[in-house]
């Protein structure tokens, strides 16, 4: 019984008790290569899904839109380091770390946040009101919608496709997800992390970017009380809050991300 192979990001058959073999289907294009699969990215998994091509796919909340899943909601946070002196008022002209294009705690809900209170343009649309709002920004995801949202990713650059790897929506990009967004905020490269609230407690500092490599796709590491000290969030009246205090002091409330398939499935488990 096996799914994934975290640690080289292998795509492989999942099977189940049954002995039914699913189709698992993969959302990035590094993924894609390692599946050798010809999906092309979220749209394609998604399409592959409703036309009995593919059974599963993982998905955050934002990217499947109005699709409605049940189950537990995240809240969106957003963290600065402890010595900050930004709070919501004051974060134009900072650097901030996304965990992922459209997704709900790093994207849809903070940007919802500083538009109902007129902190973006209304006059422009919303990725040029949020290139102008930031002076740089890691979007993992935003390539192809706004190149200057990826000026603080740091995944290979190439005019090769099968090389580039910058701003990927995947853990080879090493500041992807909420922990890459956390893990930009900690280098001091970024002065602002939009993530979701569950990924607070994996605060952890690494030896090294290339130690990052060695870590499977989805470890979370628990963070030491004095690691957790050196963060803070940010309160929407302008104020700061220690990170436990994320259930009062976050940006909105939306449902988590999860696995997708079609309506019409029949019990495969």
């Amino acid at each position: 019984h096996f799914i994934l192979s975290g640690l080289n990001y292998y795509c492989l058959p999942v099977y189940l008790r049954s002995g039914k073999k699913m189709r698992w289907c993969t959302v990035s294009e590094p993924e894609q290569r390692k599946c050798d699969r010809n999906v092309d990215a979220l749209r394609s998994a998604i399409l592959s899904c409703q036309d009995n091509k593919a059974d599963l796919v993982t998905l955050d909340a934002g990217e499947v839109c109005f699709l409605h899943l049940p189950g537990g909601c995240i809240l969106a946070v957003a963290v600065v380091r402890n010595s900050s002196t930004l709070d919501m008022h004051s974060l134009r002209g900072s650097r901030s770390c996304h965990s992922g294009a459209h997704w709900t705690a790093g994207w849809s809900l903070p940007l919802g946040h500083l538009l109902s209170r007129n902190l973006l343009a209304h006059t422009l649309t919303i990725l040029s009101a949020v290139s102008a709002f930031f002076s740089a920004s890691c979007v993992p995801g935003a390539t192809t919608m706004a190149p200057s949202l990826c000026s603080l990713c740091q995944g290979q650059r190439s005019y090769i496709r099968q090389k580039k790897i910058h701003c990927e929506m995947s853990h080879i990009e090493p500041f992807y997800h909420n922990q890459g967004a956390l893990r930009r905020l900690q280098s001091r490269a970024g002065d602002v992390a939009f993530v979701d609230h569950t990924a607070l407690d994996s605060i952890d500092a690494f030896p090294s970017l290339s130690y990052f490599f060695l870590i499977p796709a989805y470890s979370f590491f628990s963070s030491t009380e004095s690691e957790k000290d050196e963060f803070r969030l940010l309160f929407a009246d302008g104020t700061h809050a220690p990170l436990g205090s994320f259930r009062k002091c976050n940006l909105g409330r939306g449902p988590g991300g999860g696995v997708v398939t079609r309506m019409n499935t029949r019990k495969i488990a």
